[in-house]
């Protein structure tokens, strides 16, 4: 199993949330492990996540769990400061 490499000290934003109601779909429910609760976006064709994280990360491995049915048609992974490094 992969381990997380978000902790307290990363920074999320999103592109919205729905109705504004951030207690009940606010990015919070992100990470917090609980197959209960999600982030939902307000609607718009294009909603996005971004994470500052405290240092720098290796990635191996990005996975994404849609709820209710829904699902992106489209997807798009961006980063900043050093250059990407795909591995093998």
């Amino acid at each position: 199993m992969a381990h997380s490499l978000v902790c307290p000290e990363t920074v999320s934003r999103v592109s919205s949330v729905l109705n504004r109601n951030t207690r009940q779909f606010g990015k919070k429910h992100l990470f917090d492990q609980d197959e209960e609760t999600c982030w939902n976006s307000d609607q718009g064709p294009s909603q996005w996540v971004t994470l500052e994280f405290p240092q720098c990360i290796c990635v191996s491995q990005l996975q994404i769990q849609f709820q209710g049915g829904f699902s992106s048609r489209q997807g798009r992974l961006e980063g900043t400061g050093k250059p990407w490094k795909v591995g093998d």
